[in-house]
């Protein structure tokens, strides 16, 4: 992250102590200088006191505490699919800062601990430092029981409307006050010229790095990840945060695939037919997409199992229809890959391939359920 510049000269020297510690914002100890801040009188809310049908609790449910076991703190992650996050590079440098990583997305006010899940998010998928964000994979698809957000494309427009999502508390305030999911609300002040990123004024602090940043229409137009001012009790002038439509052009070209890319070809029936019930051996080499098919000769429920053999690494399972439209993925990091489908009529492609370059061997079936 490039060291923040102002006009402000006259807080010069407290921007430049706050800003140059925005890359270790994971603290939540208030005895730390924090670089996000809360400007003026804290007006956040906690989620739960939002209508459940609103769009900001539909993406408030999708908004999640990132316990690091690295640093002994925590960060902000958003699910952009039903098993991966996003939160800060700067939360997660490298991938053995991933190695320990938990979620929950339950830590909101009036759930007590007990009824909280929480999710294993520690493979790491990738980051990038310069736009300053991180992707980890979770087990359990946790966006299949509280959704996904949707990330913007396009440009945001200053002095427009937003919000922020995160997991924070007045710590300041409060030393041992509990971080639960709060919304803060306010306005995308200007696009700074140096540098394109976004600076909000919406409240913000130290562990609500990696949080989504929601325009007026509810998608997400930005992350989250520092501000100014706050040396001592956590309040400043301003918050920045790095464009969403620059993030997904970076996610498409580095992660292909992460954002439903295509990472996988398009497979074409090229193999022999599977007859349904019996297993067959295959094994996914350097640079090899392994694919079969199979024909559904009446509508109903079929399942495709894949399970990896003992040298394989993280291989998946696609399946695709005649028109090369995926209609089925499992993509666990387990050892076995299951989907089950209701299928009509047609010919179908299974396919296997390593994720990130994973080999390995497997053996497949396809069988009538």
């Amino acid at each position: 992250m490039a060291m923040k510049t102002t006009k402000h000269l006259l807080l010069a020297f407290l921007v430049l102590a706050t800003i140059a510690c925005g890359k270790k914002e994971v603290s939540s100890d208030s005895s730390a200088i924090q670089s996000s801040v809360i400007i003026g009188d804290i007006d956040w809310v906690e989620t739960e006191t939002l209508a459940a049908s609103s769009f900001q609790a539909r993406n408030a449910r999708a908004v999640g505490k990132i316990d690091l076991p690295w640093a002994d703190s925590r960060c902000t992650a958003f699910l952009i699919s039903d098993d991966v996050i996003m939160t800060n590079q700067h939360c997660i440098e490298q991938a053995s800062h991933a190695q320990g990583v938990k979620v929950t997305f339950d830590l909101v006010d009036g759930v007590a601990a007990d009824q909280r899940q929480e999710f294993d998010c520690s493979t790491f998928i990738g980051n990038d430092e310069e736009l300053d964000f991180a992707l980890l994979r979770c087990e359990g698809s946790p966006g299949a029981q509280y959704g996904t957000v949707k990330l913007a494309r396009r440009a945001a427009t200053a002095g427009s409307d937003l919000y922020v999502i995160h997991q924070n508390c007045d710590y300041y305030t409060e030393r041992d006050c509990e971080p639960t999911k709060k919304l803060s609300a306010g306005k995308l002040v200007k696009i700074r010229t140096e540098d394109g990123e976004y600076a909000h004024n919406a409240d913000t602090l130290g562990g609500s790095s990696g949080s989504p940043v929601f325009g007026a229409n509810h998608e997400v137009i930005a992350i989250h990840h520092a501000g100014a001012g706050g040396w001592f009790n956590g309040r400043g002038y301003e918050n920045y945060a790095v464009p969403m439509h620059a993030i997904v052009k970076k996610i498409n070209t580095k992660f292909p695939g992460v954002l439903g890319g295509a990472a996988v070809p398009t497979p074409k029936p090229e193999n022999p037919l599977m007859t349904k019930g019996s297993f067959y051996q295959g094994e996914v080499t350097a640079g090899k997409t392994v694919k079969s098919f199979f024909e559904q000769k009446a509508t109903g429920t079929v399942e495709v199992r894949v399970l990896l053999g003992d040298d394989a690494g993280d291989l998946d399972l696609y399946v695709y229809n005649k028109e090369g439209k995926l209609v089925g993925k499992s993509i666990s990091t387990t050892k076995t890959e299951l989907v089950k489908l209701q299928l009509p009529t047609g010919e179908y492609n299974a396919v296997v391939l390593g994720y990130r370059g994973a080999t390995g061997s497997f053996k497949i079936q396809v069988k009538d359920f």
